[in-house]
């Protein structure tokens, strides 16, 4: 009943994702469309102790094209799961992910970049959580409300890329100085 013409099919399913964004010419013909199941990573905690409540954000490298289907949320919470420590981070397309973990007295812990393909649909992933520190210090001559910004040893804010493409803060760790000019990062 639609009118000569093409047409994008765009899905919305839960759970599922088309390859690619496939354009349709309208007419008497069938056309088959490839529907394919999300895919997901099983993420083990590894510590001396493992956390009873985590958080794991999944962060999708775009340009890999990965990304989250529809109606699955990019931050995951858990609470006391059964085996403690595991996780399950579903809703995936294929592409390449980080998965950043954040727990009580653990420092913010990112896994290693994982490949995702439609041939392999569950993969396990352990993560190695790591015990946080804590830095304090004092602006001299300082007040309130300066950024203090934690960053990796390559940073080097002289280089010219820095002015196009500049270094985020390490796991995105900014703070602002207190009254006496005084900071600190807590799990780090």
């Amino acid at each position: 009943a639609l009118p000569s013409g093409r047409y994008d099919l765009r899905l919305e399913a839960q759970g599922y994702y088309l390859t690619g964004s496939p354009r349709l010419e309208s007419g008497r013909d069938d056309h088959e469309v490839h529907v394919l199941p999300a895919l997901a990573i099983r993420g083990l905690l590894q510590a001396d102790e493992i956390p009873d409540t985590f958080s794991v954000h999944i962060r999708p490298e775009a340009r890999t094209g990965a990304g989250l289907v529809p109606g699955f949320d990019a931050e995951r919470h858990y609470r006391s799961p059964d085996p403690p420590g595991t996780f399950l981070a579903d809703g995936l397309k294929p592409g390449t992910y980080v998965l950043e973990v954040r727990a009580p007295g653990f420092a913010i812990t990112r896994s290693q970049s994982m490949p995702m393909r439609a041939t392999h649909p569950l993969v396990e992933l352990p993560i190695l959580m790591r015990r946080g520190g804590e830095i304090r210090g004092r602006l001299l001559e300082s007040g309130p409300g300066v950024a203090v910004e934690l960053r990796g040893a390559d940073y080097d804010p002289s280089l010219p890329i820095e002015g196009a493409f500049p270094t985020r803060p390490v796991f995105d760790m900014v703070q602002a100085t207190n009254a006496e000019g005084r900071f600190r990062f807590h799990h780090v």
